[in-house]
């Protein structure tokens, strides 16, 4: 092999390898970036009768509207659920 080749394919050869270490350092900073959380979620609970309002952890089977077996403190109705919602704080950008 000529000196000339000899020295193109090193150049090459050395090339790819950036490339490959560029790409890897690439793909370890956009993991970092989108890393998952769990988030907080909360219920909402609504007294028709006394307008009492309750928030309390999302439980399994929550959805809106929902009449639950949980009763109000204050006349003892039952409670619906009027909202469900992330209160996760989020990063600052």
């Amino acid at each position: 092999m000529p000196l000339g080749q000899l020295d193109l394919t090193l150049i090459v050869l050395l090339l790819l390898i950036i490339l490959v270490m560029f790409s890897f350092a690439d793909i370890f900073r956009k993991r970092r970036l989108f890393t998952t959380y769990r988030p907080i979620v909360k219920t909402e609970l609504f007294c028709r009768k006394c307008d009492i309002k309750i928030l309390r952890d999302f439980k399994e089977g929550d959805y809106i509207f929902k009449v639950t077996d949980e009763k109000c403190k204050k006349c003892g109705e039952p409670m619906i659920i009027l909202a469900i919602y992330d209160v996760s704080p989020t990063k600052a950008s």
